[in-house]
């Protein structure tokens, strides 16, 4: 099967309502950030912090959009696209350039340019003219003086650099005045790019950009950015307190919810969507109804067991990977493969247990028992069936099992409870008959999928595993 990427695609915005698709709750910090800089006058840093799954960019890109419909002048800027130029205020007034684009800034505009240009750092050449379109259009040869000209040139760009200042006051003044705010620069991504680029650009803000109504919002992982900042002064570096050097403000993004994230992580992959058509063409509505399966009992146990955001990531990204291949009305065991991809991430002991034959179906239902809900009334309890026929090629251990349930169903006393969960053993004799019956419903292919196919759990198992070897850190 085709039309699955294995890579998460980013939703579009929707222009008109941008938090139309917001499955982690980030609109409310969104009007909280235009609220803390709509009316600001003086230069102001805010570093927005979030760690890895807590949808910074989901956030800053549909907050851009907002406040551009609410009459703002915002610009959004991935620095991590731009950390081949050396000098990030190519970048920056790049980004101007390209924004203001109205002949009421040109003037403006052309003056910062040529302000900015020798305060460039030396050796950008071609790299700048080719990632600027020709703004910065110049040679390295321009920037080779000798010692005499280089104490000339410096003085040059003292004086260029309060030129800069002053007319990057007159371009914020000019947003000031037509839209009532402040001119917001968002920069996204600091924290992927080369620890000298992100320090270069967190001087260049600070020292050129230090003026009245400019707001820059930075999104960063605060974490990693010491990792930058580390690597180039070394460890005993205090990070935080160099970081206040330039941001004025910081605010931190709260963790997703882990439900919510793992229904978002399932939507921008566009799972559901790949399911619905994998019906269509089968003429039969076995794969919705499996992913229905899948995603209500994996929410649940990424839930009950605390799995962190990156360990959902990593079990979606092995889901893709494994249902990528699968065939037209081929059942692919939604509860088994929720089972053993959550339990090959929480528990990797029991998994390889598990799927070696030496540890039992009833201890890997003891370790999920407390996070997955009984059964309906009147429904079958298929996550424990389909554990305890997956010992079919072992005849002895399910004899053993069949054999347990007998022995509960006739109310006598267990000959080997530990062959049966806790779960079961806590049924009544009418239950016990109950499940039984079920059991042998299954095996006749009465229902969901029917008899277990030792061999299919197998190639299941075979695609885990080599998921687990493409996709590893």
């Amino acid at each position: 099967m085709s039309g699955l990427s294995i890579k998460a695609k980013e939703l579009e915005i929707n222009p008109d309502d941008p938090f139309s698709d917001d499955a982690l709750g980030r609109k409310e910090i969104a009007v909280a950030l235009t609220n803390l800089v709509k009316d600001e006058e003086n230069p102001l840093v805010v570093g927005l912090h979030g760690s890895w799954g807590t949808g910074k960019t989901y956030l800053l890109k549909r907050w851009q959009q907002e406040l551009k419909n609410d009459n703002f002048q915002a610009i959004y800027f991935s620095a991590w696209e731009d950390d081949f130029i050396d000098d990030p205020l190519v970048s920056i007034i790049g980004q101007l350039w390209d924004e203001l684009k109205s002949p009421a800034f040109t003037s403006l505009l052309n003056t910062a340019k040529e302000c900015a240009l020798p305060l460039l750092k030396t050796g950008m050449g071609n790299a700048i003219k080719s990632a600027t379109a020709g703004i910065a259009d110049f040679k390295a040869d321009d920037f080779k003086s000798s010692a005499k000209q280089f104490f000339g040139e410096y003085a040059n760009a003292h004086k260029k650099q309060k030129h800069l200042n002053t007319s990057l006051k007159k371009l914020a003044k000019k947003v000031r005045k037509d839209t009532k705010h402040p001119l917001i620069f968002i920069i996204d991504e600091l924290d992927r790019c080369r620890p000298t680029y992100a320090i270069s650009l967190l001087e260049r803000i600070k020292h050129l950009f230090n003026v009245p109504n400019i707001v820059f919002v930075l999104g960063i992982d605060k974490i990693q950015l010491k990792i930058s900042i580390e690597s180039i002064y070394g460890s005993e570096m205090d990070t935080d307190n160099y970081l206040r050097r330039f941001i004025d403000i910081n605010f931190s993004l709260p963790v997703a919810s882990t439900p919510e994230f793992c229904k978002h992580m399932l939507e921008v992959h566009g799972l559901e969507v790949f399911f619905v058509k994998l019906s269509e063409r089968a003429e039969h509505k076995v794969h919705t109804d499996e992913y229905a399966q899948f995603s209500s009992l994996f929410s649940k146990l990424v839930s009950g067991l605390g799995l962190s955001l990156r360990e959902v990531e990593h079990i979606i990204l092995s889901f893709v990977f494994v249902v990528r291949n699968m065939e037209v009305r081929t059942y692919m065991y939604p509860y088994m493969l929720a089972i053993l991809l959550v339990l090959k991430v929480k528990d990797q002991e029991l998994y390889q247990g598990f799927i070696q034959g030496k540890s039992s179906p009833a201890e890997v239902l003891d370790f999920l028992n407390p996070y997955v809900p009984p059964p309906e009334v009147g429904r079958p309890d298929i996550l424990e069936l389909q554990l305890y026929l997956s010992t079919y090629d072992d005849y002895r251990e399910t004899n053993a099992i069949w054999a347990q349930l007998q022995l509960l169903s006739t109310g006598n006393e267990l000959t080997e409870p530990e062959k049966l969960s806790i779960r079961a053993r806590s049924m009544n004799k009418e239950g016990a008959e109950k499940f039984l019956w079920w059991w042998q419903q299954y095996r006749n292919k009465s229902f969901d999928g029917g008899e277990i196919d030792i061999k299919a759990l197998k190639r299941l198992i075979s695609r885990i595993e080599l998921a687990s070897q493409v996709l590893a850190d």
